[in-house]
């Protein structure tokens, strides 16, 4: 068992009704909770930017054991996520790793300024990190020679980050 005492302060996951997570988050700050909700750009097939959820229906809230009975009354809450009746506390590191999402998510992708030829990193992605070439592209796809050797892999533009290599 967690004994929510002994922590100055942590982070829970408050519940919310679908679709009323801004309503929760101004009500929360009016109250000086500090408020996470991690959201990514999205385009739109029109070019328009949209935000999406990470995780739809549940802000994260850092709070103490003195105000946690109040997150139980916040209007369009549904209450706080718990195990065996305890809260679920979300570590500081698995917040910083949703913001690292989100914020990896916002780079915008360029990719019809990119040409055949051109020496890229991968950014987004289970290959994050890789470099490569562009053997290929089309409007919807880019084909990728990764590493020195024959590795080609096909991505869909809409789906990954990339960025030119200089």
């Amino acid at each position: 068992m967690v004994n929510l005492e002994k922590y100055n302060s942590f982070w829970i996951a408050l519940r919310t009704i679908p679709h009323k997570e801004k309503a929760v988050i101004r009500e929360l700050e009016l109250r000086d909770y500090e408020v996470v909700f991690p959201m990514f750009p999205k385009l739109l097939p029109s070019g328009k930017k949209t935000f999406r959820a990470l995780i739809s229906s549940y802000v994260f809230v850092k709070t103490d054991f003195k105000r946690l009975e109040n997150l139980r009354y916040i209007p369009g809450s549904k209450g706080y996520l718990q195990i065996d009746c305890k809260p679920a506390l979300v570590k500081d590191t698995e917040i910083e790793i949703m913001l690292k999402i989100c914020g990896t998510l916002e780079i915008e992708n360029n990719v019809k300024n990119f040409c055949c030829g051109d020496k890229i990193k991968i950014l987004s992605g289970a290959l994050a990190g890789y470099d490569g070439f562009i053997i290929s592209k089309d409007r919807k796809n880019i084909c990728i020679n990764i590493g020195e050797g024959a590795l080609r892999i096909v991505f869909k533009t809409d789906e990954t980050v990339f960025e030119l290599i200089k």
